[in-house]
């Protein structure tokens, strides 16, 4: 009996550890006005087949700049009312990755933003279209560097002017 337990314990044990820590029903999940939202690549690619209108990001845990990026991006999902998706490349499955690679190019650096308009990938950038020179990532400057988003995506079309 405990060869049976221990077996089904380590059985239990796998499973979840090969979770991408991202829940499974994403796409039940709506997009947050209030602070990034991350979701799986399926996700995107729904919205994407949908025709939907959106920006996503790519980044990883251990990018400085994917994690300083994300109190910028906060700022704008509040101020600009638009969701920001954010796929975290590192612990996200492979066979979910290459569902969005069908759609845009890897990225070779991150962060990398998408900007998707009506299904259609648009254009990708980097953070420093937002930031400038200002490569330090002053947290200080957080609120210009929202509203310099916010502003590009504007010009865009993502959010009303």
């Amino acid at each position: 009996m405990k060869k049976i337990l221990l077996l089904i314990s380590v059985s239990l044990l796998l499973l979840t550890g090969c979770s991408d820590g991202i829940p499974e029903k994403i796409s039940d999940k709506a997009a947050s006005t209030t602070k990034l939202t991350q979701v799986k690549p399926s996700y995107v690619v729904e919205l994407i087949e949908s025709k939907a209108s959106f920006i996503f990001y790519f980044g990883n845990s251990w990018c400085t700049a994917c994690q300083f990026m994300k109190d910028v991006n906060n700022e704008v999902v509040v101020k600009g009312n638009l969701p920001i998706y954010y796929i975290e490349m590192d612990k996200t499955s492979t066979k979910q990755l290459n569902m969005i690679f069908k759609y845009v190019i890897r990225p070779q650096v991150t962060p990398t933003y998408i900007i998707v308009k009506n299904g259609i990938v648009m254009e990708s950038f980097t953070p420093e279209v937002i930031v400038g020179d200002d490569l330090d990532l002053n947290p200080d400057h957080i609120q210009q560097y929202a509203t310099t988003f916010i502003a590009l995506l504007k010009t865009k079309g993502l959010i009303a002017q």
